[in-house]
């Protein structure tokens, strides 16, 4: 299979701002963004000013919504172990949800 990169590497340098609009519409947004970037926000700029989004959400569970609870979505492959470990969406999200219960 031939790669993308230098493809999407042009594309990134010739107009960076459009190239992350055009990334950011991958992602399920709770509220929209303003800016792409805001160089003058902070010594490092600011990323999507205004946005928010539920990283959680975008990982696992917008994943189990569209109805694929069952495809694996993490492989744990342990070298100390031996073991290898799948986990599907639905079992990544109860596993998630048990975590953030023991966090409260």
């Amino acid at each position: 299979m031939a790669s993308r990169y230098h493809e999407v590497y042009e594309g990134w340098k010739r107009d960076p701002e459009q190239f992350w609009a055009d990334a950011a519409k991958a992602i399920d947004w709770f509220s929209p963004y303003g800016r792409v970037f805001d160089a003058e926000a902070g010594v490092y700029g600011r990323w999507f000013t205004g946005a928010s989004c539920n990283t959680c959400f975008n990982a696992i569970d917008r994943h189990v919504a569209s109805g694929r609870a069952e495809q694996v979505a993490l492989i744990h492959d342990s070298a100390i172990t031996g073991t290898i470990r799948k986990f599907t969406y639905v079992e990544l999200k109860r596993e998630v949800i048990a975590l953030a219960s023991v966090l409260k």
